[in-house]
């Protein structure tokens, strides 16, 4: 029996904030290099023509009342139903021309999760140094706590699998979404893959992404992912910490009138490195049945040749 070979519908989700200016040249943009492709534009509360210009267009218009990125993703992944999910900020900020490219990485060479990493053309003086020093340090923190190869974790352009879509379980609310999606990856331990692609500032520079408290907002995410999916680790070096202190007291010259101080760090150190074991176990049940979610949603994506003899022809 011959199988034929289907096309994976592709769903390009793109979520939006007042982009009235730019929505257009992004749906279009897409719409031309992936013409089979079902648009969704996530309106978040838009004032200023945004919708009208959204309603204008041959897209699906969803809304999204409560404020943030990451409950706009949450609610596009649980309502979508694709067999590749590609999420791309409406800024304009992104080249629709790899679409095409990062998408052949889902079909062809199975990886689940695909990232456009950012580089620009040329120097931009526009460019907040801020946020381009803070990304470094972000994605250079995520590829040590989560032993990840992403080279860019606050992209806004990927690529994604059904499977990967559906079991990860989105709790974010603004910007650290793109932290969380990094490290679900991670812990599934699915194959990755990374494009360059170019990026262009903003033109009317007005950016969503305030530098000081998004960036603590972000570093703070990225801690509590790490404590949830490495406890051991995470309060095994506040247990060092402590424990380093604790030596540090006892080395003082006045020994007496720190020796309740070594004992209190000590202490700490015991119940630090206590609580990681007990949280390690129940980390690893979650993990266990993440994967287990995961591996239950079938591969849509897999591409095969039209008349070419299946391995599995006899079966239906």
């Amino acid at each position: 029996m011959k199988r034929s070979w289907t096309q994976p519908k592709i769903a390009v989700i793109i979520p939006c904030l007042d982009e009235v200016r730019t929505i257009g040249k992004v749906v279009e943009g897409f719409a031309k290099v992936l013409p089979d492709a079902d648009i969704f534009v996530y309106d978040n509360g838009s004032s200023d023509g945004t919708v009208q210009i959204a309603k204008s267009l041959n897209v699906y218009l969803r809304h999204v009342s409560a404020r943030g990125k990451g409950n706009v993703v949450r609610s596009a992944f649980a309502d979508v139903e694709a067999d590749i999910y590609l999420l791309v900020d409406g800024d304009n900020t992104y080249d629709p021309a790899v679409a095409p490219e990062l998408i052949s990485l889902i079909t062809d060479s199975q990886c689940d999760l695909v990232t456009g990493c950012r580089i620009r053309s040329d120097f931009d003086s526009s460019a907040r140094r801020g946020h381009l020093v803070g990304n470094r340090c972000f994605t250079r923190l995520v590829q040590v706590l989560f032993r990840t190869p992403t080279h860019d974790v606050l992209s806004g352009y990927r690529v994604m699998t059904r499977r990967f879509v559906k079991s990860f379980p989105t709790f974010s609310n603004g910007f650290e979404i793109e932290v969380q999606i990094a490290a679900h990856a991670s812990m599934l331990r699915v194959k990755e893959a990374s494009i360059n692609s170019f990026y262009k500032e903003r033109s009317d520079s007005n950016s969503k992404l305030r530098t000081f408290t998004d960036g603590r907002r972000i570093l703070i995410s990225i801690l509590r992912l790490y404590r949830s999916a490495e406890p051991s680790r995470f309060f095994g070096s506040l247990s060092f910490i402590c424990c380093a202190m604790a030596a540090a007291s006892r080395w003082q010259i006045a020994a007496d009138a720190y020796e309740s101080a070594f004992w209190f760090f000590m202490l700490i150190a015991v119940i630090l490195f206590t609580i990681g074991i007990a949280l390690n176990g129940i980390s690893r049940i979650q993990k266990q049945n993440v994967r287990l979610a995961f591996l239950q949603i079938p591969l849509e994506v897999k591409k095969q040749e039209p008349n070419h003899q299946s391995e599995f022809g006899l079966r239906k």
